[in-house]
């Protein structure tokens, strides 16, 4: 008896880690679809904008056992069925999307003091302005609401202000948020203790910053209530998107509704990840929990296996401080996922064993790209 074909779209930690489950299970075929068979370690953002690890440290060709990657570029999506770029239709009894957002580079000021960051090779792109810096300004701002690791550039403006007083650099650091406060939606304790981290890392915030496109340009960022800010070099997390072939599905163009098995309104599709419509952050933790919901959801579905409840993540954000110091962000879930359940946050403050954690997490990620 042949067994059922499922597809997986993309290879960051949802991807793969819904390849893990589905092969373990041995009832189905799988087939993972990622651009140039080359999965991508994102938290390496910030260790390559800091000079940390060379950017090269995170790409990785897959090679998954049991799993057939295939290099292509999803362009969109009918019921069971995948359209690739070069003309390919690809048909499987279930179709699991894990794509992570987009990033509008569009969206943010061009010219040679600005940087969209985001994305891996943004940052490489970026390290070389940093190194050069030398005095002003620079400006760490978040465009929109929802990006992925939410703590994240918290943790690159306080470790770049560490760097420059290192180097003896009188170079100001400031903080650009949308928010009214540092993660507001985790709560009040999340917000106070970023907001310690910044003060005490000599970081000025500016926080309820609606970004004007239109009005600001290089080396100028305007807000829509009027206030600018001037910047010698600007490192900007640019509004986050969902990608092209899920976009008929998704809410103003942003996230991809799903239940709480990560099924999609589409007929033999489920989402995962940074894309998918939940009220949990975009952390790698979140989408690896999601990743094991949707492929038990999917074998439960085939009839192959018995139903299961979702998983609850366990999601941790590393926030680095400099010094090789990082402090992390936990979220703990003891009474279900949002929003029946309301998470417990758990802070760890700066450590030296964080910090080397956090450095050499790409080696954990490593055992999962080639398993």
């Amino acid at each position: 008896m042949n067994k059922p074909e499922v597809i997986i779209i993309g290879a960051g930690p949802g991807g793969l880690s819904t390849a893990r489950t589905l092969v373990e299970s041995g009832l189905v075929n799988v087939t993972l679809i990622q651009r140039e068979g080359v999965a991508q370690f994102l938290p390496g953002i910030v260790p390559t904008l800091l000079g940390l690890r060379p950017v090269s440290t995170y790409y990785h060709a897959l090679a998954l056992s049991g799993v057939n990657i295939l290099k292509g570029e999803v362009i969109g999506l009918d019921m069971g069925r995948v359209h690739l770029a070069d003309g390919t239709t690809l048909a499987a009894d279930a179709l699991i999307a894990a794509p992570g957002l987009a990033t509008d580079t569009t969206a943010i000021p061009t010219g040679p003091q600005s940087f969209s960051v985001w994305e891996l090779h943004g940052a490489a792109q970026a390290r070389q302005a940093i190194s050069s810096l030398s005095s002003g300004r620079l400006v760490v701002a978040i465009a929109s609401l929802p990006y992925r690791c939410p703590p994240a550039p918290y943790g690159l403006a306080i470790s770049l202000k560490a760097l420059f007083q290192a180097r003896g650099q009188a170079i100001d650091v400031v903080l650009v948020t949308p928010e009214e406060r540092p993660l507001q939606a985790l709560g009040p304790r999340a917000s106070d203790f970023l907001e310690s981290l910044t003060r005490t890392g000599h970081v000025a915030l500016e926080t309820g910053f609606q970004f004007d496109p239109p009005a600001s340009k290089d080396g100028l960022l305007v807000a829509t209530d009027g206030r600018h800010l001037s910047y010698d070099a600007g490192l900007f997390v640019p509004p986050h998107t969902c990608p092209t072939f899920l976009k008929a599905l998704s809410d103003k163009g942003v996230m991809v509704k799903v239940d709480s098995e990560q099924r999609t309104v589409m007929e033999k599709l489920w989402v995962i990840g940074d894309v998918a419509g939940t009220p949990l952050p975009r952390a790698a933790g979140v989408a690896e929990a999601q990743g094991r919901t949707a492929a038990a959801s999917v074998l439960a579905t085939l009839g192959v296996a018995e139903p299961q409840q979702p998983f609850i993540p366990t999601p941790d954000c590393y926030i680095w401080t400099g010094q090789e110091q990082a402090a992390r962000i936990q979220l703990r879930l003891p009474h279900g996922l949002p929003p029946t359940g309301k998470p417990d946050v758990l802070i760890d403050q700066p450590e030296t064993v964080i910090f080397e954690e956090a450095l050499n997490a790409q080696e954990r990620w490593l055992e999962h790209v080639q398993s």
